[in-house]
């Protein structure tokens, strides 16, 4: 299992992909400059695939073989959208700012995993999705 795949960049970047048999409980790309795409592909279940920008969201893609968890955009000035699509209840809906955090809301049919936002300026984002456990991505 992949814990996590965090790609950091001064760039661009064009794709990071991450594949896995098991389960993948965490694949972010951070970046400077524009993410192109960030795709998980599983054989089993996609956790969270969350693209962060200081420009633009070309696109945040997450294919379940269920249910659409989660696509998440996230913008430097307002958020032109944030939709968290699901057949039961909405998990997590977030949505960052380049200034403050705007608004950093966890929503889910038990307790509040944890979604954490931490910035000095700029809100790169600290995301966790989970269904059982935080397993924990950490960008700082």
């Amino acid at each position: 299992t992949d814990r996590a795949v965090v790609s950091h960049h001064t760039g661009t970047d064009r794709s990071v992909v991450s594949h896995h048999t098991e389960t993948d409980r965490a694949v972010v790309s951070h970046h400077t400059g524009t993410d192109r795409a960030v795709v998980s592909h599983h054989t089993g279940t996609d956790r969270s695939v969350v693209s962060h920008h200081t420009g633009t969201d070309r696109a945040v893609v997450s294919h379940l073989t269920g249910t659409y968890r989660a696509v998440v955009s996230h913008h430097t000035g307002t958020d032109r959208a944030v939709v968290s699509h699901h057949t039961g209840t909405d998990r997590a809906v977030v949505s960052r700012h380049t200034g403050t955090d705007r608004a950093v809301v966890s929503h889910h049919t038990g307790t509040d995993r944890a979604v954490v936002s931490h910035h000095t300026g700029t809100d790169r984002a600290v995301v966790s999705h989970h269904t059982g456990t935080d397993r924990a991505v950490v960008s700082h």
